[in-house]
């Protein structure tokens, strides 16, 4: 899986509760609302019961997985130079039988990445998700001190 948040998110949440948020959002941006009370209170009765050490640990993860996507937003832009240097150096040995291979295999690799950045810049839902999410995290760890 490429979406680093959704991948985060189902470990959290399991996969049934995370598609049953994913819906409800999905309602709401057809119904243009900004509602997530329901899936605010729900995270909220869901976590309230667990210990500090261990939300703190729910956060960490989030925030690494936050900083995961970032990263790969950041870095495709350099895997883009690299690509592009790759391709132009392997095709000017176009004689030789081993560029063409090598250049479909640098262009599947770079597809590779390119969806990968597609999918972790523009998952909306997903990123709705961890906002609600994360001031859920925040207020039980700002109630336990």
């Amino acid at each position: 899986m490429f979406n680093v948040l959704k991948k985060t998110l189902r470990k959290e949440f399991g996969h049934q509760k995370y598609e049953q948020y994913a819906q409800y959002i999905k309602r709401n941006i057809r119904e243009a609302k900004q509602d997530n009370t329901e899936i605010y209170n729900d995270l909220y009765a869901m976590l309230r019961e667990k210990e500090a050490a261990r939300l703190l640990e729910m956060q960490e993860r989030l925030n690494a997985s936050l900083l995961d996507a970032f990263y790969i937003s950041k870095n495709y832009l350099m895997t883009f130079v690299a690509y592009l240097a790759a391709f132009v150096i392997i095709a000017s040995f176009v004689a030789q039988m081993y560029a063409v291979p090598s250049m479909f295999l640098i262009s599947g690799l770079f597809l590779v990445k390119t969806y990968e950045f597609v999918v972790n810049k523009f998952c909306y839902i997903d990123a709705h998700m961890v906002l609600v999410y994360k001031s859920v995290l925040d207020r039980l760890l700002m109630e336990q001190k």
